[in-house]
């Protein structure tokens, strides 16, 4: 994973459905951004790549998941970047634990067409997708 920031504003191009999956993406110019590595691909085989203007690795900068007995206030975020649907519906136990437990439990999916896995859960906090504010991913 990578923070990224872009130097123009950028909206509804077919190169930015093509990484994002969505048309409905906005990409605000100099804000930090999240985007897994199989975006980043795309991006620098893109003609928006010379936009980039500031990357670094993110991923060891999010923290592993230690979860207290009691959790109670605290916010937590999940993410797993490694599957598909089956591995998001695999964690509905997880979050449902660490929501007894006392967690607010925040979900970011790598792809738009994962959110719906998560809708109508009353343990879910937020769902958030990649692209994310950098800014509101250090907030867990």
């Amino acid at each position: 994973m990578r923070v990224v920031s872009f130097s123009e504003h950028l909206s509804g191009s077919p190169v930015l459905v093509d990484i994002f999956g969505s048309p409905t993406i906005v990409v605000d110019a100099y804000k930090p951004y999240l985007l897994n590595d199989k975006q980043i691909n795309k991006l620098s085989k893109s003609p928006v790549a010379p936009l980039i203007y500031k990357t670094s690795e993110a991923w060891p900068l999010l923290r592993e998941l230690h979860a207290e007995t009691d959790g109670k206030g605290k916010h937590i975020l999940l993410f797993n970047s490694v599957g598909g649907m089956g591995d998001n519906i695999m964690m509905w136990p997880l979050a449902r634990i660490l929501d007894k437990r006392g967690y607010k439990v925040h979900i970011l999916v790598a792809a738009h067409h994962y959110q719906f896995l998560w809708l109508g859960f009353p343990w879910i906090q937020s769902i958030l997708q990649l692209p994310a504010y950098w800014d509101v991913v250090q907030g867990f």
